[in-house]
């Protein structure tokens, strides 16, 4: 009960991110992120992260570093990520 509880919380604050008027937008980003080509997102729109190719597991987590507003669930795995979208830092490459 406890578990079905959390998981209506968590969908709740996910789409309550959403409540403006780019709710029904998901802005898709791919491996051109590393480009320097910046997502055509906007703040508080669903992200979905797709890279070109599986297998790195720190990708996933620099996107959310740089693209995810971390106050809502980010869901990851070795192949993508779903966020809400927060520009959050410049990107600089040294």
């Amino acid at each position: 009960m406890k578990k079905n509880i959390l998981t209506l919380i968590t969908l709740a604050l996910f789409f309550c991110a959403c409540s403006n008027e780019y709710k029904n937008e998901v802005c898709v980003i791919d491996d051109s992120v590393f480009s320097d080509i910046e997502p055509n997102c906007k703040d508080a729109q669903v992200l979905s992260f797709r890279p070109n190719s599986w297998g790195n597991k720190q990708i996933p987590i620099l996107i959310s570093t740089y693209f995810c507003d971390f106050n809502y669930p980010i869901v990851q795995n070795e192949s993508g990520l779903a966020c809400i979208y927060k520009r959050r830092f410049d990107v600089k490459n040294n």
